[in-house]
């Protein structure tokens, strides 16, 4: 089988601007362990397009330096290719749109249907898909005009945005009103209330309407003095004694979701009444680079098993070892 790893930003995404380090850096991150995973699950026939102003990161890939357009490009391997693998921010609807040309070009993805991917793309959407499915959520805010002060303060970020890009912290209404006026309208933003606790992630594989917790993450997210969030470290299965009850969300994410084999992020804040759900992520994210090394499996391997006819995975094999990856 013919795959090709498609990371859309040292895949030639941003081959006409520069290269933001931090994406970059996540990126490479993600790419090398994701294709090293597939290379030692016995899968050889790889395919990635890189950007030129980057070196190749692995032997024994395939790897095509894309065109002035990077589009053509990665529709034309997809022609060629019987799977997709696609890593992409859901910014501008990226990772839509490389998950509907890989439907288009009959090239399987490996991952999330793109109806999926259209509900987790936007902040809002997926706010109101939680709400109907009675999952524990913070309610999403247009116009801080409507709003009440409240003692925690506010947070603003991009309907479409990934990982901390966009994100600020407002202590009171008189400072996002100010910000508000000020912003530009090019990017929808939302307002959420914000929530002290843990901030946390989870990865799952989710198959026929169940899920596999991988990992019970802790993000290591700051809000600078000026107020712009950073995410600076993931500890993959840093937060396992709260596996029980992350396993009970992800449980009600699965069985809510279509019923397909994929490997989801989920965003999420530990308070003192239970854990928040904050955001869906329908794709690889940062905390995958960590797992294989965390779990004594290749996650990868687990993943195509599942999509071939294979049985779930035996938790019980997993070795659940903090892993530190920083940004």
């Amino acid at each position: 089988m013919r795959i090709f790893v498609c990371e859309f930003i040292t895949g030639g995404g941003w081959q006409d601007r520069e290269l933001p380090t931090g994406l970059a850096h996540e990126g490479d991150m993600m790419f090398t362990a994701l294709a090293s995973d597939l290379q030692d699950a016995g899968y050889r026939d790889l395919v990635c397009t890189r950007d030129g102003r980057l070196a190749a990161l692995l032997q024994g890939i395939d790897t095509v330096i894309p065109a002035i357009n990077a589009w053509d490009t990665w529709e034309s391997i997809m022609r060629e290719c019987d799977a997709a693998w696609i890593i992409a921010p859901e910014t501008d609807a990226v990772l839509s749109r490389l998950v509907q040309l890989a439907e288009y070009c009959d090239c399987r993805v490996i991952g999330c249907s793109a109806g999926t991917v259209r509900i987790a793309t936007s902040k809002q959407r997926t706010a109101g898909w939680l709400q109907k499915h009675h999952i524990p959520t913070e309610p999403v805010f247009n116009d801080p005009e409507q709003l009440s002060e409240n003692r925690e303060g506010w947070i603003v970020k991009p309907d479409d945005g990934v990982g901390g890009e966009g994100v600020w912290y407002f202590p009171d209404l008189p400072s996002l009103r100010s910000s508000w006026q000020r912003q530009s309208t090019e990017k929808k933003q939302l307002i959420q209330q914000f929530i002290p606790g843990v901030a946390a992630s989870m990865c799952l594989l989710c198959h026929a309407g169940d899920a596999i917790l991988l990992g019970c993450n802790e993000q290591r997210f700051i809000f600078r003095n000026d107020g712009k969030g950073e995410l600076q470290s993931v500890i993959v299965n840093g937060l396992r004694q709260y596996h029980e009850a992350m396993a009970e969300i992800a449980g009600k994410l699965s069985g809510a979701m279509p019923r397909e084999t994929a490997f989801i992020g989920v965003d999420l804040v530990i308070t003192d009444q239970g854990l928040i759900v904050i955001e869906i992520n329908p794709r690889l994210t940062t905390s995958y680079a960590g797992l294989r090394q965390s779990l004594g499996v290749n996650p990868a391997g687990l993943i195509l098993s599942l999509m071939q006819g294979g049985n779930m995975p035996d938790v019980h094999d997993f070795q659940y070892h903090p892993v530190r990856i920083n940004i």
